[in-house]
C-alpha cells in the first residue's frame, strides 16, 4: 500500500482502531503504523508520546525537514496531536489528520503550521511512492538472491551480502516490513508451490 492509498482508504471516514474514546488522531497513526510502517506492536502513550515511544527498529526521529510519509508529532497538553505529512514548505504544511479540532472530526487533510511541532518520524522500512507491484519485484529478486546463495548456485561475494541480508531480516521473526515480503509475497505469488517454498524457508533458518 502506498501512502495515497493509504489516504484514499481512511479520507473522510472515522478510524477507531483501539476500540478506545471513538476515532481520535492516534487511531490514524495506529493504522499507520501497522499498513505503512510495517511495525505490527503497539506503541503506547498519548500522540505527544509518540517520538519517545516509537521504536527505533521502525522510525528515524528528527527534529526538521519533513517529508512526504513522515509522522507529524505536536506536543501541546494533555495529550498532544499526530497527523501524516503529505507536503509542505517553511511556513507551513498539509498532513493527513484525524479530530484535528478536537471534535471527532473525520480522516481528512488539513493545512497548518509548525506551532506545537515537535517533531517527526520517518519509517525504516516503509512504502511512501512505490506501488505493491514494485515492492513484490524487489522482494521476489532479493529473496531469489537468497535461496541461490544459500544452495551455492551464486558465487558472487555481493549477491551472498543481499541474501544475508535478506536472511537476517527473516530472522528477525518475519515481522519486519521486509522480512514479511521477503517470506510471504515470495510464496504467495505462485500458490501451487507455496507450502514447498515456506517449507524450505524454515528448513533454511532452522539450519541457520
Amino acid at each position: 500500500m502506498t501512502l495515497q492509498e493509504f489516504i484514499d482508504k481512511y479520507n473522510g471516514k472515522e478510524l477507531d482502531v483501539d476500540g478506545m474514546h471513538q476515532n481520535q488522531c492516534k487511531d490514524l497513526f495506529i493504522a499507520y503504523n501497522i499498513e505503512l510502517a510495517g511495525n505490527p506492536n503497539y506503541v503506547w502513550g498519548n500522540a505527544r508520546d509518540l517520538l519517545d515511544n516509537a521504536p527505533d527498529e521502525y522510525y528515524e526521529k528528527l527534529s526538521g525537514n519533513p517529508q512526504r510519509g513522515d509522522v507529524v508529532v505536536w506536543g501541546q497538553r494533555p495529550y498532544g496531536h499526530v497527523g501524516i505529512f503529505i507536503e509542505g514548505n517553511g511556513n507551513g504544511f498539509n498532513s493527513f489528520d484525524q479530530n484535528y479540532g478536537g471534535h471527532l472530526e473525520p480522516c481528512q487533510i488539513v493545512n497548518h503550521t509548525y506551532k506545537n511541532v515537535i517533531g517527526f518520524l520517518r519509517p525504516r522500512k516503509g512504502n511512501m511512492g512505490i506501488d505493491d507491484n514494485q515492492i513484490w519485484q524487489n522482494a521476489y529478486r532479493e529473496s531469489m538472491t537468497l535461496r541461490q546463495a544459500q544452495l551455492g548456485v551464486v558465487n558472487d561475494p555481493a549477491a551472498r551480502k543481499d541474501a544475508d541480508f535478506v536472511l537476517a531480516e527473516i530472522k528477525k521473526g518475519s515481522q519486519t516490513a521486509y522480512g514479511k515480503l521477503a517470506l510471504d509475497i515470495w510464496s504467495a505469488r505462485d500458490k501451487t508451490k507455496a507450502e514447498k517454498q515456506v517449507e524450505e524457508i524454515k528448513g533454511i533458518l532452522s539450519n541457520g
